[in-house]
């Protein structure tokens, strides 16, 4: 019998607009090898988790949100890259859960559930609870009461009655995890507002939370809150997803691995970092063969390491193409502000620019 209870986490999943064009164009519109490069990471899982960031469903003539913001949808043939994913558990309460309208929701719970995929976030039942071994593990799926889906009916938003939820359910489990879609998109490090929740979640009876939408990824922080200890891993970042901002962060991404052991019921943290690549039609691909002992948090020593890891790959392969690290806008460890070399470098390029500009007006 195996020791642990392995649980694995991504972030985002996207699988309409240029991804659905790109598979259409190169792929003979076959969605179930997207996920080839990164599948037997996250199969060789008891439970395994990703935030769908889109509809799959074809009732499309309900479009909620032209304004303020894009609308994502996929076709009903692209559940077929989920169940070639190694995932088990899909979380569907998020900004974009409601972009249709009620309908195309329902037809993506449908979809789901015939699929045999345990769902989190549902308006009547927002949990899941998984019983591995006598040990009893509860995920909780809840969003951030956005403008788009405050008045959905069918996904489970954060709300007063949520810190009660979290304490009731810790009595009826041996570990429980929030997946979470808060925050603030394109910011490395949490917010006030995820701090203050996180804390009260904990304090509550949450053991782990899983956060996303911010679509890079945020910092790892440990709560000890009275009695209680809990992570916090504020955003996994983007996992199959076409970000059309050229921000730095967007295309990094990675594999949570979180190991109990089922003796102590203790928990550890892996992760395996992974590159999303635009040319291949925006699936990610690892970066190491196995995972490492630690969390790529971007203002540590570790994270600094990792960065080093990715341009030392991306100059060997030339790839993905438009990929910005954030090792070109890094803050120092002790600080926010640039470092010196940074800045000597930006100086040299600019002289550089101008001598090209100078030698080109005279000829």
């Amino acid at each position: 019998m195996n020791d642990n209870i392995n649980i694995t986490c991504v972030g985002d999943i996207l699988l309409g607009r240029s991804i659905e064009s790109y598979i259409e164009t190169n792929n003979n519109n076959d969605y179930s090898n997207i996920f080839r490069y990164v599948k037997k990471y996250i199969e060789e899982s008891d439970i395994s988790m990703g935030n769908l960031e889109c509809l799959i469903s074809d009732k499309k003539d309900n479009r909620l949100f032209f304004r303020g913001g894009p609308s994502f949808i996929a076709k009903p043939k692209s559940i077929e890259a989920l169940t070639n994913s190694g995932l088990n558990t899909i979380n569907i309460t998020n900004n974009h859960s409601n972009d249709y309208g009620d309908e195309a929701l329902q037809d993506t719970i449908d979809i789901l559930e015939n699929n045999k995929f345990k769902i989190l976030g549902k308006k009547t039942t927002p949990y899941k609870k998984f019983t591995i071994d006598n040990i009893e593990i509860i995920i909780l799926g809840v969003s951030r009461n956005w403008t788009r889906i405050k008045n959905s009916e069918k996904v489970y938003t954060y709300n007063n009655e949520t810190l009660d939820l979290i304490e009731k359910l810790k009595k009826e489990c041996d570990i429980l995890i929030v997946s979470i879609h808060w925050g603030t998109e394109y910011v490395f490090n949490n917010n006030s507002n995820q701090e203050e929740w996180a804390t009260q979640m904990i304090e509550s009876g949450c053991d782990i939370i899983i956060g996303h939408h911010p679509h890079v990824i945020q910092n790892m922080e440990k709560i000890k809150v009275k009695d209680r200890t809990g992570y916090v891993f504020y955003s996994l970042g983007n996992f199959i997803l076409d970000d059309p901002h050229d921000f730095k962060g967007v295309r990094d991404s990675m594999i949570l691995k979180i190991i109990i052991n089922k003796a102590t019921k203790k928990m550890s943290f892996k992760y395996l970092p992974c590159v999303i690549y635009p040319s291949l039609g925006f699936i990610p691909k690892p970066l190491n063969k196995s995972f490492n002992d630690k969390y790529p948090s971007f203002y540590t020593k570790e994270g600094q390491d990792l960065d080093s890891e990715l341009i030392k790959y991306f100059n060997d392969t030339n790839e993905p193409k438009g990929y910005r690290s954030r090792l070109f806008n890094k803050v120092n460890i002790s600080g926010g502000s640039k470092s010196i070399n940074q800045n000597i470098l930006c100086v040299i390029l600019l002289l550089f620019i101008l001598m090209l500009a100078k030698k080109y007006i005279k000829h």
